[in-house]
């Protein structure tokens, strides 16, 4: 299964950032996971490609989970990972956290 990267942050606190990984036909809500962040309506944007290079070492369309090994000295950076993707790796005794 191939998959989509997005890098977000809260446009109200840029400190607040999200990489959120999905399988490539996943339809991302952005208000339901606004609703799951407990951000207000229209707050989750696409993060500054800027940023992504400098905290994950990621250029533009480059960004992949292991990115997130760059953030090992700030852990600004959280994770989210669609459920579609993690049923997959079930039956190699992947168990999500």
């Amino acid at each position: 299964m191939f998959a989509k990267n997005l890098f977000l942050h809260n446009k109200k606190n840029k400190e607040q950032l999200w990489v959120v990984i999905a399988a490539n036909n996943t339809m991302i809500n952005m208000k339901s996971l606004e609703k799951h962040l407990k951000l207000k309506k229209d707050d989750l944007r696409a993060a500054d490609d800027k940023v992504m290079e400098e905290i994950l070492g990621a250029k533009k369309g480059s960004l992949c989970l292991f990115s997130l090994l760059n953030d090992k000295d700030s852990q600004k950076v959280k994770l989210i990972v669609d459920e579609r993707l993690t049923k997959d790796f079930e039956w190699i005794g992947f168990h999500p956290m």
